[in-house]
């Protein structure tokens, strides 16, 4: 699970970070761009995601590399992130 930097929290920076992420063929996030949201959540929501490994997506029977999104939700009350989009809405596409 994310770790909600302590710094951005205690100012009070919180809300939704979309990023569009590329996966390889092996699972591995090879890119992940900030798409919109709070940037001051950006960075450190792009390396989060950049760790992640996902289950390759099999296009006739073979991996295959592929794009998304993946939201982030960030909350400064609770101190909780969660992850607001599921890994499998990504879709099949060429990575960079």
């Amino acid at each position: 699970m994310p770790k909600y930097p302590a710094e951005l929290r205690e100012q009070g920076v919180e809300g939704q970070v979309t990023l569009t992420v590329a996966v390889d063929r092996s699972g591995k996030v090879v890119w992940a761009d900030f798409a919109r949201g709070e940037p001051k959540l950006a960075q450190v929501s792009s390396d989060v995601v950049k760790q992640w490994k996902f289950k390759p997506l099999l296009l006739n029977a073979q991996p295959t590399g592929m794009t998304g999104a993946v939201t982030l939700a960030y909350d400064a009350q609770t101190g909780r992130v969660s992850i607001t989009s599921a890994p499998e809405k990504l879709s099949n596409s060429n990575t960079r």
